[in-house]
């Protein structure tokens, strides 16, 4: 249910963009997604490349994957509401909602996924 917006804060980031899920849709199928405010016509599986300041919306039941093209990248996402049980899916089981911590110090305050 959740819809989301990646937004390039500093640096270049690629984004590619799935209509369905990898590997079930069809490759090269052709569908409306918003970049920068506007809707564009992409094809499923291309590579968008964002810099600074520019986004991408993406809606419930797009598929997403993105990885730095600068040394130094900062995204911010901005989202409706969601259900972290139910709102994200990973198709690479290696990637979770939340990355590990190694602790060297005393935490100030506790995360969301944290032990109480």
């Amino acid at each position: 249910m959740k819809k989301e917006d990646i937004i390039v804060r500093n640096g270049k980031l690629a984004i590619q963009i799935w209509k369905g899920r990898p590997g079930e849709d069809k490759k090269g199928d052709p569908f409306e997604i918003k970049i920068n405010g506007h809707f564009n016509k992409i094809y499923s599986g291309d590579i968008l490349k964002l810099s600074a300041g520019e986004r991408v919306t993406l809606f419930p039941g797009i598929y997403h994957e993105f990885c730095p093209l600068s040394e130094e990248c900062i995204i911010g996402e901005v989202s409706s509401a969601n259900d972290d049980e139910h709102d994200n899916y990973f198709i690479n089981e290696n990637i979770g909602r939340f990355s590990e911590i190694i602790e060297d110090e005393p935490p100030i305050v506790k995360l969301v996924n944290d032990p109480a």
